[in-house]
């Protein structure tokens, strides 16, 4: 028996399609860019994380953020967020001088208050001790 060729073999040929080839390259591109920048981001971490540890007083538990910095500026790993690194420094150090301020002028508004409360039984006549424990 002979074959037939105007049967159709149901086998289907492929056609590229170059817009869809070229999208695929891109979004594969796009991929491992991406994986590049995470991991990336993954070494900043970790070596930001070293630095902590070595620039923190293990005793006090202090970080030294002159040594920090000086740690993270020497590894190109770190160095990708020591920006990040320092705007906290920056920002911690501003929150530790209005932490100061505020205790300061709580300080001098008691001090105030004492000198304010301690005048007005300077100048009561009858003064008693019930007028000293009552201030």
């Amino acid at each position: 028996m002979a074959i037939d060729p105007n049967i159709a073999l149901g086998v289907q040929t492929t056609q590229l399609n170059p817009l869809q080839t070229a999208t695929q390259a891109a979004q594969l591109g796009y991929l491992l860019t991406n994986s590049n920048k995470l991991q990336q981001e993954v070494n900043a971490n970790k070596a930001i994380s070293a630095a902590y540890q070595q620039a923190t007083d293990p005793n006090t538990g202090v970080v030294d953020n002159n040594k920090l910095s000086a740690i993270i500026s020497q590894n190109p790993d770190a160095a990708y967020n020591l920006g990040t690194v320092q705007q906290g420094i920056n920002t911690q150090k501003q929150q530790q001088v209005a932490l100061q301020s505020s205790q300061l002028q709580q300080a001098q508004t008691a001090q105030t208050n004492l000198r304010q409360g301690l005048g007005g039984l300077i100048t009561k006549p009858d003064l008693s001790p019930q007028d000293i424990q009552g201030f």
